[in-house]
């Protein structure tokens, strides 16, 4: 027999369901964000453009990822986009940035 008394949780417990922090950092949905120059002294994913980018055809000096793309140490889930200066780059499958074009931010009038 269950007895249920009606209080969840108390603090620090939870459902057991294991709860972590993910390492991916979620971009801002309305606008991409500003990510500033790569730090060669920290963790980056290749930049390649746009027009070398084959997803069907692995280059064999190039290491897969686990699924993300760094950026100065900072991971990104594939598919998503940041802005690198006015570059707009595209996270791909194998964990590589991939150069979309430019957003130049707006004027004020």
């Amino acid at each position: 027999m269950i007895e249920i008394n009606g209080s969840g949780p108390g603090p620090g417990e939870h459902y057991g369901v294991d709860v972590q922090e993910s390492p991916v950092k979620k971009p801002a949905k309305e606008s991409l964000p500003q990510l500033g120059a790569p730090d060669p002294e920290r963790k980056n994913s290749p930049i390649i453009d746009e027009s070398e980018y084959d997803e069907h055809e692995a280059s064999p000096d190039q290491e897969i990822e686990e699924g993300v793309c760094y950026f100065n140490d900072e991971a990104f889930e594939i598919g998503d986009a940041v802005r690198s200066g006015s570059e707009v780059l595209q996270c791909t499958e194998r964990g590589v940035w991939v150069r979309k074009g430019e957003k130049r931010p707006r004027g004020r009038s």
